[in-house]
């Protein structure tokens, strides 16, 4: 996700496209987008292995089902305001952009992703704790 979000950097420079307001917004909204994931997987990650102490393993896969689909979502999104930004340019090869695309693609394609929310909002409705609480 970060080397797709710089390769659409360097196209709207290469381009002279960057200062065009909706290449703006759709580059801002891709930098949100790489980093919603990344602060998913580092909070997945976190959770999953804690420096001290053991959580429940419910709790761990709850939250790691849940980061799963945030990282998917967010890489959809990223991909599709690239495509939109760079046009057909993104889905032709050899643009780096069309082969990162269709490898992230691939890897973001999870098995099971409704069985995942499910059980993940199963997990969430059985807890008495506050939803600020959920994952401490």
């Amino acid at each position: 996700m970060e080397r797709l979000l710089d390769l659409l950097r360097g196209h709207l420079r290469r381009t002279g496209r960057g200062g065009d307001p909706h290449q703006a917004a759709r580059l801002g909204q891709a930098a949100i987008a790489v980093e919603t994931g990344r602060l998913w997987v580092e909070s997945a990650a976190a959770i999953a292995e804690p420096p001290s102490g053991e959580r429940e393993p419910g709790q761990i896969v709850a939250y790691v089902n849940l980061a799963r689909l945030a990282v998917e979502r967010a890489g959809l999104d990223l991909m599709e305001l690239i495509q939109r930004s760079v046009g057909l340019q993104a889905f032709m090869r050899p643009n780096p952009i069309e082969r990162i695309s269709r490898d992230l693609a691939t890897y973001l394609r999870q098995p099971g992703p409704d069985r995942a929310l499910t059980a993940a909002a199963e997990w969430t409705l059985r807890q008495e704790a506050s939803s600020m609480d959920l994952w401490e």
